[in-house]
């Protein structure tokens, strides 16, 4: 009689499975009410398991919400440079990052509320800083600059950032508007 052979394979395919349903289910609830307010019951009862399967797969808290960031950068990217490279000049560079980005905000809702709602997670402002990182070295390729430091740097940087396009929209701007107004800002002080 022959021995058979035990695989793992459904197992692991199953845990796979059981991750992926966590983490999926703790970027709807920080999509919902924020990194805060969700808790590891919350993302069990939303995954559709034991809290401690949640414990298993994530360990503590924060690993949740790092495999959450992981999940958030894999499926929605921050825009590249591409979006602008064959623009001439600054402020159509500019526009065309805008929209880029803007499009990218309006995709995560989720940013948002990252700016405002005070976290004690270093996962999530070390999140925030590489946002802010990225959008900085963004506007600087865009305005052919070679300093981030630059004041001008800084201040296109802040003119794109989510709370910016949020407060366009909430005043009646559509996507497409608060990128051209923001390239006709950035266009006059070039």
């Amino acid at each position: 009689m022959s021995r058979r052979t035990y695989r793992q394979t459904r197992r692991a395919e199953a845990a796979e499975e059981t991750r992926r349903r966590i983490v999926q289910a703790t970027f709807n609830l920080h999509a919902e009410q924020g990194i805060a307010a969700t808790s590891m019951k919350q993302i069990a009862d939303r995954a559709g398991v034991g809290v401690g399967s949640v414990y298993n797969h994530m360990g503590t808290y924060e690993e949740a919400v790092r495999a959450c960031g992981e999940f958030t950068a894999r499926e929605f990217p921050m825009p590249d440079a591409s979006c602008f490279d064959d623009a001439a000049d600054p402020g159509t560079r500019i526009g065309l990052l805008a929209a880029a980005l803007f499009e990218y905000y309006e995709k995560l809702p989720v940013l948002e509320r990252l700016r405002v709602e005070p976290t004690p997670l270093p996962t999530v402002r070390d999140f925030l800083a590489e946002e802010d990182r990225k959008r900085a070295d963004l506007v600087r390729k865009a305005l052919r600059l070679r300093r981030t430091a630059d004041r001008r740097v800084r201040l296109v940087s802040a003119l794109l950032d989510v709370g910016t396009y949020r407060s366009l929209r909430r005043a009646g701007y559509d996507t497409a508007q608060c990128a051209e107004e923001i390239s006709n800002v950035v266009s006059f002080q070039l």
